[in-house]
């Protein structure tokens, strides 16, 4: 059975289906990270698979809440579909990892990438330590995930003032450790 197979027999019955569907759901999920998750050798690697596993078990939740608005009138297989919402799912991770890591701004990189070193994450610290009390609590909520617009709303300010503050801060992170 498929994705799409097991999609429609959820339809016709989500109690008695409901299990063989999720279970379907799941094996897609992992097949479509194992195959779009390469690192630069084209092979997939522990770090590139860990930093999207959550991106896809978020998917996986953004489809079951979702799974009412999905439309086959509109053209796409339901497999199709949740292959975007995997992909955008991924997309974002690596779009906000690749955003936090170019100053090295991740504290927990130590547990998802071991490889790292030590020195990375006191580095983070230690600049983080030379910033003004608003930059500093800036920072630490975008380490821990906040969106531009819940910074920007924490700041009395808007998403755009965010991105830019961002900017800024990235900027001043590289000057500070060069």
């Amino acid at each position: 059975m498929n994705l799409n197979e097991a999609y429609s027999l959820y339809l016709t019955d989500p109690q008695h289906y409901m299990d063989p569907f999720g279970v379907e759901l799941l094996n897609f999920c992992k097949a479509f990270q194992k195959n779009y998750v390469r690192d630069d050798s084209g092979g997939t690697s522990v770090s590139s698979w860990y930093s999207t596993d959550d991106a896809a078990n978020e998917a996986i939740l953004k489809i079951w809440q979702h799974l009412p608005e999905f439309n086959p009138k509109m053209g796409a297989s339901f497999s199709t579909w949740a292959g975007a919402v995997l992909t955008n799912s991924i997309k974002n991770a690596f779009r906000d990892h690749a955003m936090r890591s170019e100053v090295g701004l991740s504290e927990t990189v130590a547990i998802h990438e071991p490889h790292r070193a030590i020195e990375d994450k006191l580095t983070v610290k230690k600049l983080i330590s030379k910033l003004n009390e608003a930059d500093k609590s800036f920072v630490k909520s975008k380490m821990e995930g906040w969106s531009q617009e819940d910074l920007g709303k924490a700041f009395g300010r808007d998403a755009v003032w965010a991105k830019e503050k961002w900017k800024y801060l990235k900027k001043k992170f590289t000057r500070m450790a060069s």
